[in-house]
């Protein structure tokens, strides 16, 4: 079954139909290249839901929980610098940080020498991540103001541009934000994936990752990559997260189920964090690496390069 929306602009989206959820449908589209919502809420009623609303819905204990995991997250952080800094090989380095949350990635890049910037339009997150000594800047990163922004050697994009009505200009903005040769890094739910629908398709949950108006954009390495190539980046690093699908399929149903959640977050934590302290990371890394080449993993990670 296909279905077609048309924008503001007059562009006709259009495409097979893949799910619905909150009155919104999902297609794959010809137009854009990947799948999203329809249709596609407007820049002005995201801005302010992400600026005010967004935080309301963090659960209780979402700060001590995030805190309790620091020293699991400079695991990960810290593999990211890794593979950022296999290319951007000179000594003063700088990142912008697209979306920068609580600010943990940006504080350890401070802490490798890297020059770091953040923009973050929660307010809650900004004053959060301020504490730590960063600078951020509380605004959505638009065509009004990324001039002032300046240049960087790499941008960064953690779980953005799944949430965006336009991810094409966001990638765009990104380039022009980029020294000659720098880096484009981004990070986002891999869904649709053969797990999850191998799981739904058992007959025990819907469409769970399915998730607007939060998740307009559902992007797998394929399509991803695909968009970066076509706006001006060379693809040199593509790896993947943990693949949790893989617990659902085992028996620990955590859809909806925050103790069973809480359990298989704490199982993933320790197979990362005892691969690193036994000296055995570097196979977790090329496991993760073997992964993302079958389409698998819970989020997919992607650089590129722009080209010169």
């Amino acid at each position: 079954m296909n279905k077609e929306w048309k924008d503001n602009s007059g562009k006709i989206h259009s495409g097979s139909y893949h799910g619905s959820k909150n009155e919104y449908d999902v297609i794959d589209c010809s137009l854009c290249g990947f799948k999203h919502v329809v249709p596609i809420p407007s820049e002005e009623f995201l801005e302010n839901y992400y600026r005010k609303d967004f935080v309301k819905n963090r659960p209780a204990g979402f700060y001590n929980k995030i805190e309790k995991d620091i020293p699991w997250w400079e695991i990960i952080y810290n593999e990211k610098y890794d593979l950022l800094e296999k290319y951007i090989t000179k000594q003063n380095k700088s990142i912008l940080d697209i979306g920068s949350g609580l600010g943990y990635f940006l504080k350890y890049g401070k802490a490798r020498g890297w020059k770091t910037v953040g923009v973050e339009p929660s307010l809650e997150s900004c004053d959060y991540s301020m504490k730590h000594g960063l600078e951020i800047i509380n605004e959505y990163l638009d065509q009004k103001n990324y001039q002032k922004l300046g240049k960087y050697d790499v941008v960064h994009m953690h779980e953005v541009i799944e949430h965006l009505p336009d991810p094409v200009n966001m990638i765009n903005l990104g380039m022009r934000m980029l020294n000659p040769g720098g880096l484009l890094c981004i990070v986002s739910p891999n869904d649709f994936n053969p797990l999850q629908e191998a799981f739904m398709k058992s007959g025990k949950t819907d469409q769970w990752w399915i998730s607007p108006p939060e998740h307009i954009n559902y992007f797998n390495f394929s399509s991803i990559s695909k968009l970066l190539k076509e706006n001006g980046f060379n693809i040199l690093e593509q790896t993947s997260t943990f693949p949790l699908e893989l617990f659902l399929l085992m028996g620990d149903n955590y859809i909806g189920n925050n103790k069973i959640g809480k359990e298989i977050h704490s199982k993933r934590k320790q197979f990362e964090m005892t691969m690193y302290k036994t000296g055995n990371d570097e196979i977790r890394r090329k496991l993760y690496k073997n992964i993302s080449d079958l389409g698998l993993g819970r989020e997919l990670i992607i650089i590129g390069q722009a080209k010169i």
